[in-house]
C-alpha cells in the first residue's frame, strides 16, 4: 500500500513537472526573448522554473542515475564548470551575478536530466514519445504559430509602440530570426512526417521567409533541416521544395521585397545570405551588413583561439564571470556593464573555450557528439517502433539546427534558446536511454503496465507518416 502510494506520488509530481516543462517550452518557442524575462530582474522564469522542477523531482523518494555515457560526460561537465565559478569568484574576484550569467550555458542543461527524470518516473514511459508527437505538439502547434506571428509583426512593425520590461531595453515583443525559426523547423518537420495538417506547415513557411531573410543562420539551419530530411524523404517534402524553389523563382522574375526594417524578404537578400557563407567580400557587394558581420565574429573567435592556445588554457580559462567582449575589445555598446551590454562571442563553443578552457570545450563538444550518434542510430533502428524513429528525427533536426545557430549568435547562452535546447535534449536521452536498455519497461505481468508492441505502438498514432511512394489522404 504505501509503494503504491508512494508510485501515485512520483505520478503527479511527474506530471505537473511535465506541465511546466511544456509550458516553458511553448512559451520559449511563441515569445521568445520577451517570455524569458518575465519575472523580477535578475530572477527570471527559467530560474524559477529550474528550482521548481529539482524540488518538486526530489520531494518523493530518489531520482535515478542513468548509468550511460551521456550522463557521466554532462555530470563531469557541470561539476568542473561548478567548480570554475567558485574559483571565479573566490580567485578571480569576479561578481557572481556575472559568473551565473556566463554558467547558464552549462547549468541550463539541468533541465535536460529533469526531463529524462520525468519520462523515466511516467507511469508508462514507452508511451511518452506517442504522446509527443501524436497529442502535445500537435495541439500545441496552432498557438505556437499564432504567437510567433504576434510576436513577428509586433515587434518589426509595431516596436515603437511596445513598452519595455523594467531595468531593461527589451520590449514585451522581442523577434530574434535565430530564437523564431526552431518550433517552425519542428513543425515543418512534422508536417513532413505526417502529424500535423497542411495549414499549418503553410503557416509555418510563411514565418520561415521571415527568419531566413533576417538571419543566414536561421537560413542554413533550415537548410540543413531539408538535407537531414532527405535520409528519409516523403511526397511531401518534395512538394515543400518544391514550392520553395518556385517561391524563389517568383522573387527573381517579380524583384518583389517585403521591407522588414533591417534586411528584407527578397531573392537578392536570400542570395546575399547564400554567398556569405562561402565569401563575405562578393555578399558585401549586395548586402554591405552581412559582410560586416561575417568579419567581426571572426576577428572575434580568432582573438579568442589565439589567446586560448597562448595561455594553454587547460584547467580554467578567463572566468564565467568575464565580459568576453570587453576584454577583447569588441564591445558594441557604449556602456561596458549592466543587463544590456554585449557579454559573448556569437559563437557557444567559443564563449566556452574563453570562459572554461580546452577540458570544458572539449567535454561539451563530446557530449553533443555522442547525443548526435546516438539518435542517428535510434533513426534506423528497426527494433524501434515507427513514431519511436520520428522522435529521433525531430529531436536530431532541432539540436542540429540548434547547434548551427548556436555558433553563429548569442543562443545557447539565452534561456529562451537553451532551455528549449535541453528539453529535447532530455526527451532524445531517455530515447536513446530506452533503446540501450529495453529492461527499463514496466514489468509485462501488470496489465496497465504492459509494453506495447511495435505494431501496438503504431496503432496509437491518429495520423501516419507518409513514406515516399505511398498514397498520401487529402
Amino acid at each position: 500500500m504505501i509503494a503504491q502510494v508512494s508510485r501515485h506520488a512520483h505520478i503527479r509530481t511527474s506530471f505537473f513537472v511535465l506541465k511546466l516543462l511544456i509550458i516553458l517550452t511553448a512559451g520559449y518557442w511563441s515569445f521568445g526573448k520577451a517570455f524569458a524575462y518575465i519575472g523580477i530582474y535578475p530572477l527570471y522564469i527559467g530560474e524559477v522554473a529550474i528550482g521548481l522542477g529539482l524540488l518538486a523531482l526530489l520531494r518523493y523518494g530518489t531520482i535515478p542515475v542513468p548509468r550511460n555515457t551521456l550522463f557521466w560526460i554532462f555530470g563531469i561537465l557541470l561539476w568542473i564548470c561548478l567548480g570554475q565559478s567558485v574559483y571565479s569568484v573566490i580567485i578571480l574576484d569576479q561578481p557572481a551575478l556575472e559568473v551565473i550569467r556566463g554558467l547558464a550555458v552549462i547549468y541550463y542543461g539541468v533541465f535536460a536530466y529533469i526531463t529524462f527524470v520525468v519520462i523515466e518516473r511516467s507511469r508508462k514511459p514507452g508511451e511518452f514519445f506517442e504522446r509527443m508527437l501524436t497529442d502535445i505538439l500537435p495541439r500545441a502547434a496552432p498557438w505556437i504559430l499564432l504567437g510567433s506571428t504576434i510576436t513577428a509583426v509586433g515587434a518589426i512593425y509595431f516596436h515603437y509602440l511596445l513598452p519595455i520590461f523594467p531595468r531593461t531595453d527589451v520590449p514585451v515583443l522581442w523577434y530574434k530570426p535565430t530564437d523564431a525559426v526552431m518550433p517552425l523547423v519542428v513543425i515543418i518537420v512534422l508536417w513532413m512526417r505526417g502529424y500535423l495538417k497542411s495549414r499549418y506547415a503553410v503557416w509555418a513557411a510563411g514565418l520561415v521567409l521571415f527568419a531566413a531573410a533576417r538571419s543566414r543562420s536561421a537560413m542554413l539551419g533550415v537548410g540543413i533541416a531539408f538535407l537531414l530530411m532527405l535520409w528519409r524523404p516523403t511526397k511531401r517534402m518534395l512538394i515543400a521544395m518544391s514550392v520553395g524553389t518556385l517561391v524563389f523563382v517568383l522573387l527573381l522574375v517579380t524583384d518583389v521585397s517585403i521591407d522588414m526594417g533591417y534586411r528584407e524578404i527578397s531573392a537578392r537578400q536570400f542570395m546575399a545570405n547564400a554567398i556569405s557563407l562561402v565569401s563575405s567580400d562578393q555578399a558585401s557587394e549586395i548586402d554591405p551588413t552581412t559582410g560586416n558581420n561575417t568579419s567581426w565574429r571572426l576577428d572575434w573567435w580568432t582573438a579568442i583561439v589565439n589567446d586560448a592556445v597562448d595561455n594553454t588554457r587547460f584547467i580554467v580559462g578567463t572566468g564565467w564571470g568575464d565580459n568576453l567582449a570587453n576584454r577583447y575589445g569588441f564591445q558594441i555598446f557604449a556602456e561596458t556593464e549592466g543587463v544590456n551590454v554585449l557579454r559573448n562571442p556569437h559563437n557557444a563553443l567559443i564563449g566556452i573555450l574563453a570562459r572554461g578552457g580546452w577540458i570544458v570545450a572539449g567535454l561539451w563538444t563530446l557530449f553533443h557528439v555522442v547525443l548526435i550518434s546516438g539518435l542517428w542510430q535510434a533513426t534506423r533502428k528497426t527494433a524501434c517502433s515507427l513514431v519511436e524513429r520520428d522522435v529521433a528525427w525531430v529531436c536530431l533536426i532541432y539540436i542540429v539546427v540548434s547547434l548551427i545557430n548556436g555558433s553563429t549568435d548569442v543562443f545557447l547562452e539565452s534561456p529562451q534558446n537553451a532551455i528549449p535546447h535541453w528539453v529535447v535534449v532530455g526527451v532524445a536521452w531517455s530515447l536513446i536511454y530506452r533503446q540501450a536498455e529495453p529492461a527499463v519497461e514496466e514489468p509485462a505481468a501488470d496489465p496497465e503496465h504492459a509494453v506495447h508492441t511495435q505494431r501496438q505502438r503504431r496503432a496509437l498514432s491518429p495520423v501516419q507518416p507518409q513514406p515516399l511512394g505511398r498514397a498520401e489522404n487529402p
